[in-house]
C-alpha cells in the first residue's frame, strides 16, 4: 500500500526534477492514484455483492 505521506514526499521531490523526469514521476503517481481508486472501486463492489448475497439465502 502507498501511503499518503510518501506520496507528498515523492510530489515535493519531483519539483527538483528535470522536465522529462517531472512528467515520468507525474505519470507513474497519476497511476497509482487511479489503481488506488479501483482498488476501493473493487472492495466496495464486493461488499455489496456479499450483502446481496446474505440477503438470498
Amino acid at each position: 500500500m502507498v501511503h499518503v505521506n510518501d506520496m507528498n514526499e515523492l510530489r515535493r521531490m519531483v519539483t527538483n526534477f528535470y522536465d522529462m523526469d517531472k512528467a515520468c514521476v507525474a505519470r507513474v503517481l497519476r497511476g497509482i492514484t487511479d489503481l488506488k481508486r479501483e482498488v476501493t472501486k473493487l472492495k466496495l463492489e464486493n461488499e455489496s455483492l456479499k450483502i446481496e448475497k446474505d440477503k438470498d439465502k
